[in-house]
């Protein structure tokens, strides 16, 4: 990991910092673009500059508040001397920094009057900053209030004459045209609803509402990857950002296909072959669609997960693709369908080790709790596995199915969590703290008198969860 100290920036620095930010303006103009926006939230560089958190200059780009807008000033003189007056440059700003000693609510609607006066055309009002709470964060998770920020946003827009832009957990064009309605602002934002569905603005011009794939929350596939140099992407959007790799077109042969499984993979699997002018059909053991996806719907916080098999089935509707519940597939039923190509999309299954009483009536699947398949005793619980499957369990039996009953989470691992999203992690553990679910880490399981058993699953399947009779 490259170590570097921060240092302060020196006045020539900034300088030339401001004569590059006009310089770019002018290239994104030569470029054909309708427009610019300059990024002052989020705790990023010119955020710092406005941030008395970050900001402990002593110079005349420190201190009071018109020496540490002063650089956002000389920035869009720079711009407007490169573009003109003719061409719209709005600005994005966080309500608030969400950090001890940060910009306060008060100080921004000083902040954005000083906007409108020097030249926006536009505020766009966003959250926080990457130091601040996850709940009060610039990509809020599953976990956060829908809308979030649209009070604040409100009062913005009973100061200014300029245009504002709410965004931040609006995922629903109903819920966005209702804020519109309510006066919280001029335009509504949308970026992670555009990578679930690109389509969303069409579908909802249509009326077409319950095939919009919404965006769930989940920050697994926009945010995560970034943790890891990888490439960003969508969860309930397997093409996002790698478009190039299939881009719909249709197929020069139609090919009679039998998706076998109804979970996430394979109901995609039939829309794409739809979609490129094949011809699937869906065969699905259970008498639901989603597969896993379904009961990763029920932890407390995450229902929104249904929407993504709700919106697929909607979409194989729409296709006239045909889908077959309550079906075992075997070789005699493949032969019967004759197809031209079988996909197997039957998921994961727990994995069972051959140890003394795994077998016991006193241990169950996580799946089957969250799903409502066995009844858990009001006896101390104990959830083997302490990835994200264990203790989201963990915490809804917590909070929902039996609030007072002591539940300890196991893990072999240095600490819990993780294979989840880290601002999730955050709002989970204070979850799970609220209610009382306690953790151990660095354990394992040994037989032990009337010790219940229990085992870790694999990632894409569910964790053990042993309870005493």
């Amino acid at each position: 990991m490259c170590q570097f100290q921060a240092r302060e920036m020196s006045v020539e620095e900034i300088h030339q910092l401001v004569e590059d930010f006009g310089t770019a303006a002018r290239r994104a103009k030569d470029a054909g673009y309708d427009g610019i926006e300059l990024h002052c939230a989020h705790g990023y560089l010119l955020a710092e500059f406005l941030s008395p958190a970050v900001n402990r200059r002593v110079d005349q780009y420190g201190g009071c508040f018109d020496n540490r807008v002063r650089i956002v000033d000389e920035i869009l003189a720079a711009m407007r001397a490169q573009v003109g007056t003719d061409f719209p440059i709005q600005v994005r700003l966080s309500s608030m920094d969400f950090v001890t000693g940060g910009r306060t609510e008060a100080e921004t609607y000083e902040l954005c009057r000083h906007f409108e006066e020097i030249g926006f055309d536009a505020l766009h009002i966003s959250n926080g900053m990457y130091a601040s709470h996850p709940k009060d964060q610039i990509i809020a998770p599953m976990f956060t209030d829908h809308a979030l920020n649209m009070e604040r946003a409100a009062q913005v827009k009973s100061l200014v004459n300029i245009p504002v832009i709410l965004a931040n957990r609006i995922n629903d064009p109903k819920m966005a045209d209702t804020l519109l309605k309510m006066g919280k602002a001029d335009f509504i934002g949308m970026a992670r609803g555009s990578l679930a569905d690109p389509y969303l603005p069409a579908k909802a011009k249509e009326g077409r509402f319950d095939a919009i794939r919404y965006c769930i929350g989940c920050l697994q596939g926009c945010e995560m990857p970034l943790f890891m140099d990888d490439q960003a992407g969508c969860l309930v959007n397997p093409r996002c950002g790698r478009e190039f790799e299939n881009d719909l077109a249709k197929a020069t042969t139609s090919k009679r296909v039998m998706v076998i499984g109804g979970g996430p993979a394979g109901l995609i699997a039939a829309e794409t072959l739809a979609l490129r002018g094949h011809k699937p059909e869906v065969f699905e053991a259970q008498k639901h669609l989603g597969g896993q996806f379904r009961s990763a719907a029920f932890p407390v916080g995450k229902g929104e997960l249904s929407t993504f098999v709700s919106s697929l089935r909607k979409s194989l509707e729409e296709l006239e693709v045909p889908v077959h519940l309550g079906v075992e597939v075997d070789e005699a039923a493949i032969a019967s369908f004759a197809p031209d190509s079988v996909i197997v999309a039957t998921g994961a299954k727990p994995l069972v080790p051959p140890v003394p009483g795994i077998d016991g009536a006193n241990v169950v699947t996580a799946e089957d709790v969250l799903l409502g398949e066995v009844e858990i005793k009001d006896a101390p619980i104990v959830v083997c596995g302490g990835g994200e499957v264990g203790c989201e369990t963990a915490e809804y039996i917590a909070e929902v199915l039996l609030p007072h009953v002591p539940i300890t989470v196991l893990e072999m691992q240095d600490d819990i969590l993780m294979d989840m999203m880290p601002f999730t992690k955050v709002c989970l553990i204070e979850m799970m703290v609220q209610n009382g679910v306690a953790w151990k880490t660095g354990a394992t399981v040994r037989p032990l008198r009337q010790t219940v058993w229990c085992t870790r699953m694999p990632k894409a399947s569910t964790s053990c969860l042993p309870r005493r009779s």
